[in-house]
């Protein structure tokens, strides 16, 4: 019999112990042990007494050395959400030898690395699947499917709340359906928290990149490393000029269509012995898995030297999806108990790979929507300004206002960097009356 000593009770933790509950007879037929949670310890003992089910035999109070100097109790499963008590719940379940399974992906991103070590030099495990992409094992995924191979590239839908409300966004356009209405609609649904800031500017993303960075690349990035835009920018009149692009013969687009995702993305950089990572909003063509993956929903393609692209795709939170993810660590626990393989870290992928600047590195075929008065003149002006900073095109087209002879030029760029878009706008905005009106990166697997 494996005990175990849960922290917190919320979404996540009670999930875990409705699915130990439920799946008792089969892990115990497939595993031959029988894992049971033997504490739960919690912040308000009352509040969470009152909401137990029958069939609740555990111990239930506030006291964390319930748990940690508990000697009877195996592994420790952390589900708190916290960076600083978690941390110090985990260093002290560690250095008392006990195992350690959580969903804490704003600490395992940020101070992962010295846990990792610390539960190495205890001979202990400590699992975090369900740190990214809830319901989606991708981090096992690349730890052992991908071990033998090299990974050129990850890229992920991995905010629930980004992706529900630029679908809506996208669905909606047509009935001028902001970003406020979109949030509003996904705190309704309870997709959004009343502060959404961490979903909605990237930080969320950009913890679970730095994660899949590590696993895909051997590389432990600091959060500064990130390039970072979020999506509170995005407006209903983006969205109608994203369908508007595809309908543009001289662009040369895709024909199927965009959909705005927000993308994490690590690659290799060509050149330099180092990846970069990013966090935006990027146009996926319909042609792309990517694209069909819809509202809360995330996914991760691996492009890789041997496998080509893999995708994975489920759930990217939720209760039970996360809380399943949770389990998978678990028994992963129970193969591992009581042989050497325990104390190896879950990720032994290490490299020298560096991180560099995206936005100096990252090559990326844009679209770019300028306005300038409809004269001759002012087309060679642009023209000469795109080759004067190396940016070659895939197509153009241009539609004229003609109410007020103001042409918009639309332009297909074939891969540039951000600092090149910046030398453009800059040079356009300081000598000719051209205005750089939008910009859209596009995603190519």
């Amino acid at each position: 019999m494996v005990k175990i000593g849960l922290f917190g009770l919320g979404t996540v933790g009670s999930g875990v112990a409705q699915i130990l509950h439920d799946s008792a007879n089969q892990i115990q037929q497939e595993y031959d042990q029988t894992p049971i949670i033997k504490q739960v310890v919690v912040r308000n003992v009352e509040k969470y007494r009152q909401q137990l089910p029958d069939w609740a035999d555990f111990g239930l109070s506030n006291q964390p050395d319930d748990i940690l100097t508990d000697p009877e109790i195996d592994v420790v499963i952390e589900t708190m959400g916290t960076i600083d008590a978690a941390e110090a719940i985990i260093r002290q379940a560690l250095e008392a030898d006990k195992s350690v399974i959580t969903a804490n992906k704003d600490l395992m991103a940020l101070r992962g690395p010295a846990l990792i070590k610390l539960a190495q030099e205890h001979g202990q495990a400590l699992y975090y699947e369900a740190a990214v992409a809830g319901g989606i094992p991708i981090l096992n995924t690349l730890s052992t499917s991908f071990a033998a191979d090299q990974v050129t590239g990850v890229a992920g839908i991995i905010n629930g709340t980004s992706n529900f409300i630029l679908t809506q966004m996208t669905d909606l356009a047509n009935m001028d359906f902001s970003y406020e209405r979109a949030l509003k609609l996904a705190q309704e649904k309870g997709f959004a928290e009343s502060d959404p800031t961490n979903d909605v500017d990237g930080l969320d993303a950009a913890y679970k990149l730095m994660i899949l960075a590590d696993f895909a690349f051997g590389v432990q990035p600091k959060m500064d490393q990130v390039s970072l835009t979020g999506i509170r920018q995005v407006t209903n009149e983006q969205m109608k000029e994203i369908h508007l692009i595809s309908q543009l013969p001289g662009l040369k687009s895709s024909k199927s269509g965009y959909q705005l995702k927000l993308l994490g993305l690590a690659r290799l950089v060509e050149g330099q012995n180092a990846i970069s990572l990013e966090v935006a909003p990027y146009l996926v063509s319909q042609e792309l898995s990517l694209a069909a993956i819809r509202n809360e929903n995330n996914a991760v393609l691996i492009e890789s030297r041997f496998g080509d692209q893999t995708t994975l795709a489920g759930p990217g939170a939720g209760q039970l999806p996360t809380a399943n993810a949770v389990v998978a660590d678990l028994m992963r626990y129970l193969d591992y108990r009581n042989t050497p393989l325990l104390g190896k870290p879950f990720n032994r992928k290490r490299s020298d790979l560096g991180v560099v600047t995206a936005g100096e590195y990252a090559q990326v075929a844009r679209f770019l929507t300028f306005e300038l008065a409809n004269n001759d003149v002012n087309r060679q002006q642009l023209l000469t300004a795109l080759a004067d900073n190396q940016i070659e095109l895939v197509g153009q087209d241009e539609i004229l206002n003609s109410s007020d002879q103001v042409l918009r030029f639309y332009v297909h760029t074939q891969p540039i960097t951000a600092t090149q878009v910046g030398a453009l706008k800059a040079e356009l905005e300081t000598h000719l009356q051209i205005q750089l009106k939008s910009e859209y990166k596009i995603f190519n697997a």
